[in-house]
């Protein structure tokens, strides 16, 4: 019996058998596709808090050249 059971993504969708049911996996191929979704949120969310610090950031300069006079 399958200590870890979940089901199948492939191309960030959801697999169906022929009855048109979630295939589901299990132990080695369960955890294995838990930590490439880890990895991948991980970065996406890097990501994206690297594009919002940039953005912030140069909001904030052209803020400050419009204060200081400068353009």
């Amino acid at each position: 019996m399958p200590q870890f059971i979940d089901l199948l993504i492939e191309n960030n969708d959801l697999v169906l058998n022929i009855a048109s049911e979630p295939q589901l996996i299990s132990d080695r191929a369960s955890i294995a596709q838990d930590i490439k979704h880890a990895i991948r949120e991980k970065w996406f969310t890097r990501d994206n808090d690297w594009r919002t610090e940039s953005r912030t950031t140069s909001a904030l300069n052209s803020r400050t050249d419009v204060i200081s006079g400068r353009r």
